[in-house]
């Protein structure tokens, strides 16, 4: 059995050695930096279990679009959303391909339903067949979904065909964090057709989140309407792009 300070590291080399080689290491994660955004591939570890020697592992791919998260991010600590204001990149991702709708993307044959997190045998051959399932799920499946959804349109319709929003934020490919207010640039900037039907649909929470605020853990929910109908307002000064696409 590998201990964990070494299965670490020899999973971390494994993960070097399978991503792209354009992305560059940063604050331990790897970066395909662009002027638009980055995209962060990371180890994800569940932890070894001596019971039956085996550990859980796998990859985390999370994308971030400027052009969408400067909108709104400025107001981030306003509503209780972390934004290290420090850091050598900024945090706030926008949609991962790691979980959500991408569960089932049938329109690329993609099957990314299983977990993030698989088991392996704590051992080099376990190790083997972690670098075997970390390159398939790089090139086979991140890769192509991260080209595939890299567009304005396809960003939109992942949570703006319906104007209400399912109670299970998780099955969005959006960052739950500041949800609503993405769902919206998506829809302004597409030019769908349902953007004031949504607006509306997420000033009907408004009283909600003022009842909410008297709970002093989420005292930060006062600040929700002001900060939509200034995002909001922002919008409404620009032109729409259905065609906008980023390249990677």
């Amino acid at each position: 059995m590998i201990e964990k300070e070494e299965l670490l590291q020899k999973l971390n080399n494994i993960l070097a050695e399978c991503v792209p080689r354009d992305f560059a290491f940063v604050d331990s994660s790897y970066y395909l930096i662009k002027e638009w955004g980055y995209v962060r591939m990371s180890l994800a570890y569940g932890g070894s279990h001596p019971a039956n020697n085996t550990f859980n592992a796998g990859i985390t791919c999370i994308i971030r679009i400027n052009q969408i998260e400067e909108f709104w991010e400025d107001f981030s600590s306003d509503l209780n959303i972390s934004f290290i204001n420090h850091s050598l990149i900024n945090p706030i991702h926008t949609f991962s391909v790691s979980s959500g709708i991408f569960r089932a993307n049938d329109q690329l044959g993609i099957d990314t339903s299983s977990n993030i997190l698989s088991p392996f045998n704590n051992h080099e051959s376990g190790l083997a067949n972690f670098k075997n399932h970390i390159k398939e799920k790089i090139d086979n499946q991140y890769i192509p979904l991260i080209k595939e959804s890299l567009n304005i349109k396809y960003l939109d319709k992942s949570i703006n065909e319906s104007i209400s929003l399912d109670d299970d934020l998780t099955r969005y490919i959006l960052n739950s964090d500041g949800l609503i207010f993405r769902r919206t640039i998506l829809a302004k900037i597409s030019g769908n057709s349902l953007f004031e039907d949504i607006c509306n649909y997420q000033r009907s929470a408004f009283s909600q989140y003022g009842e909410l605020s008297q709970i002093p853990k989420y005292a930060f929910f006062k600040n929700i309407p002001y900060v939509y109908e200034t995002v909001v307002s922002r919008l409404n000064k620009i032109q729409t792009n259905s065609s906008l696409r980023w390249n990677i």
